[in-house]
């Protein structure tokens, strides 16, 4: 499993607090990657419950895809370590992939906020086999860019909170 994880540059305190809800916020209304890389509707509406199918639309150039995926497990656990809040999807027949992905953000104990995304997938029909090696290297890519943008977005949030 690829695990990617990075700290939000904030302070524990207040703004660690408006940095972690706000990415949990997004988290949770699919606003993880990139915009213009994929777009996702989650069905029913409303944020990510367990059981939820959201429907995604990757772009890639010209080409759009569009697949999707179940959500397989929500959670909300606080621990002598701290709090994690989440959410895991499996990838459904007919998505490129076979695979499950993992979306977290997590406060520890000493008030850090970090945001963690993991994935284990593997090709899911012939096309995505043949393409394997440049859709894996999309795939880290996007999901570095992914980590980056929620990270920079609980970063913002956590400076508009301190104002």
């Amino acid at each position: 499993m690829d695990v990617y994880e990075e700290r939000v540059p904030v302070a524990p305190g207040p703004g660690a607090a408006a940095a972690f809800e706000y990415i949990r916020s997004g988290l949770f209304a699919y606003d993880i990657f990139p915009p213009w890389f994929i777009h996702g509707v989650i069905c029913p509406a409303g944020p990510v419950t367990e059981g939820a199918l959201i429907v995604q639309r990757a772009r890639v150039g010209p080409v759009a895809i569009e697949m999707a995926v179940r959500v397989i497990a929500v959670w909300d656990a606080e621990t002598d370590a701290g709090r994690e809040v989440g959410f895991r999807y499996a990838t459904i027949e007919g998505h490129t992939e076979r695979g499950v992905a993992t979306f977290a953000v997590r406060r520890d104990a000493a008030g850090g906020v970090w945001v963690v995304l993991g994935a284990r997938s593997r090709p899911g029909n012939r096309a995505a086999v043949l393409g394997r090696p440049v859709a894996r290297l999309v795939q880290r890519q996007m999901t570095r860019a992914a980590v980056r943008r929620l990270r920079d977005a609980g970063a913002r949030a956590a400076r508009t909170s301190a104002s």
